[in-house]
């Protein structure tokens, strides 16, 4: 079974909602929401790599926390 990290889940959470806010708010210029759409993408790339990373670290099994 592929183990969850709850902070990249609520990371990841927390990026989707404020995309969306973003997306939905009309008094933001069409330039301002794509800036902020290509860094929210690049946010959900690094979530994605450091959970991913946890997950072969962890299971490598040379942690000695």
């Amino acid at each position: 079974m592929f183990p969850l990290i709850f902070s990249d889940l609520i990371s990841l959470t927390v990026v989707v909602y404020v995309l969306a806010r973003i997306w939905v708010n009309p008094s933001l210029e069409p330039e301002a929401v794509r800036m902020f759409r290509n860094i929210g993408i690049t946010l959900i790339a690094a979530i994605a790599l450091d959970h991913i990373w946890e997950y072969c670290f962890e299971r490598s099994g040379e942690s000695d926390l």
